[in-house]
């Protein structure tokens, strides 16, 4: 059979997922293989998410204050990820930061009360238990979109060719010698191609805000200045390049250290689209 191709695009994650597959293969099992990967990306939209009441991240934000909750298995393993990015980013990257998204009105208000002093230091996972130490809450809009990418991809036959854009997280199998096309800061109907670093890309700038949304910092309430910069972070994965494209875009100082840590690559568009490493 010969290379076959097709494209698919679904609503989910809170923006638009597109899915492309080639392989020697039909359309039927093209169709069946995308519809894998969409299947798995809406799992881990219905755990993971801070909007859904019934979501297991919401049933852990209600009762890990008061006893220990046991998480699932894809659940602890981004919890972990994110504690341990945390960690090596001495607090830039903080899924703690719930309340104070609240606070601001950038997320939905919760019965709990939140202690704005707790960070993620607060939080404890010991055998996929979690416990906190304090009143807060976790919100993981800043890791989970790339998680699903990833398990999209991982969903997919390795024989076949695969591209998962989740509305600017990406990932790609056949990755090498690939261009990217990345929203101009100043102008998002203008695009600049980017060469893939890695197999995974994810981007930050002001125009992915919604309109009266900020960044803040996690090790304050301080928002984030107004950037007329993208940053796109190329990484081995999208979970990691979607965490770590947060801290690019903060400009934290030792954000070059943090990035080679995780051999990630960042490429910074700047107001007359002049491209730069970070």
């Amino acid at each position: 059979m010969s290379s076959n191709s097709i494209t698919r695009c679904k609503p989910l994650l809170g923006t638009f997922v597109e899915i492309s597959l080639e392989g020697d293969a039909s359309d039927k099992a093209l169709i069946a293989e995308s519809s894998k990967a969409f299947s798995a990306i809406e799992k881990i939209d219905l755990a993971m998410s801070f909007h859904r009441p019934e979501s297991e991240l919401s049933r852990l934000n209600n009762c890990a204050l008061l006893q220990a909750h046991t998480l699932s298995e894809e659940m602890c393993f981004v919890l972990t990820q994110a504690l341990y990015l945390s960690k090596i980013s001495e607090g830039h990257f903080d899924i703690s930061v719930a309340g104070r998204l609240i606070a601001k009105d950038q997320l939905p208000q919760k019965e709990q009360p939140v202690d704005l002093s707790a960070n993620w230091q607060d939080i404890e996972i010991t055998e996929r238990r979690i416990r906190f130490h304090k009143p807060l809450l976790i919100d993981l809009g800043g890791i989970a979109k790339g998680f699903a990418v990833d398990r999209a991809i991982e969903s997919i036959d390795p024989e076949i060719k695969a591209t998962v854009n989740a509305g600017g997280d990406l990932r790609m199998t056949d990755w090498h010698n690939q261009l990217i096309n990345v929203q101009s800061p100043v102008n998002p109907s203008a695009v600049i191609e980017l060469p893939m670093l890695a197999p995974a890309v994810a981007t930050s700038a002001t125009y992915y805000l919604d309109e009266g949304r900020s960044v803040i910092y996690p090790k304050g309430s301080t928002e984030a200045q107004q950037s007329a910069n993208s940053y796109s972070v190329f990484a081995k994965n999208c979970l990691l390049a979607d965490a770590l494209t947060k801290i690019a875009f903060l400009n934290v100082p030792a954000a070059g250290d943090i990035l080679q840590h995780f051999n990630a690559y960042a490429r910074v568009i700047n107001s007359v689209h002049t491209v730069r490493e970070r």
